[in-house]
């Protein structure tokens, strides 16, 4: 967290690490009437929220907060589903 940049060789070990968490969340996607770019994006935003829970986990943060950031991102994943169901 501190160094702006992994090496090389952490960062290839990290990013394969994130495809393989977005190839299983995509895949439990898989199924909705929503577009699939949109799926793909929905996946990258689990993703990322699911790591930036794990960063604030580790710094302290209490749990109502990080239960708050999952609560919300778990309404934008539904919503965003609801919408693509809806053809909106």
């Amino acid at each position: 967290m501190q160094e702006p940049t992994l090496k090389e060789e952490n960062s290839a070990r990290v990013r394969g690490l994130l495809d393989a968490q977005h190839r299983r969340v995509r895949k439990a996607l898989t199924g909705s009437p929503a577009d699939p770019q949109v799926l793909d994006e929905l996946a990258t935003y689990i993703v990322a929220v699911n790591q930036s829970l794990a960063v604030l986990s580790r710094a302290g943060t209490p749990d109502p907060e990080l239960r708050s950031v999952a609560r919300l991102a778990c309404t934008t994943v539904a919503d965003t589903l609801t919408r693509a169901a809806s053809g909106s």
